[in-house]
């Protein structure tokens, strides 16, 4: 199953591909995504196998964080450079949908 968050609008046409290509190539049990040096810990391929260990971690583990989830796992990482833009990049604040239809215009 596939994980992304609902804001990033560059997210690559073959996110999916490439981080399936991760869990086998390093034996892994996830693939989660990255840019530059940053791990984007939502943004990641699961096995459906994970999902009632993934649903009681909050409530019986404590825990919530993704990374601390994972910690436990093989996780395979997908890097993607930043430049000319971050596939990765979030809308979080008033100015971000400006600053992304601006790197839209980079990339066409």
């Amino acid at each position: 199953m596939l994980s992304a968050a609902a804001d990033c609008p560059f997210l690559p046409r073959d996110l999916i591909a490439r981080l399936a290509d991760a869990c086998g190539t390093d034996q892994a049990e996830l693939a989660l995504a990255a840019s530059g040096a940053q791990t984007h810990p939502v943004i990641g391929l699961w096995p459906v196998g994970m999902r009632d260990h993934l649903r009681h971690a909050p409530v019986t583990n404590d825990i919530r964080k993704v990374t601390r989830f994972t910690a436990r796992d093989t996780v395979a990482s997908v890097t993607r450079p930043r430049v000319p833009l971050d596939p990765f990049f979030n809308a979080n604040t008033a100015a971000d949908p400006a600053e992304a239809e601006r790197l839209a215009a980079l990339d066409d």
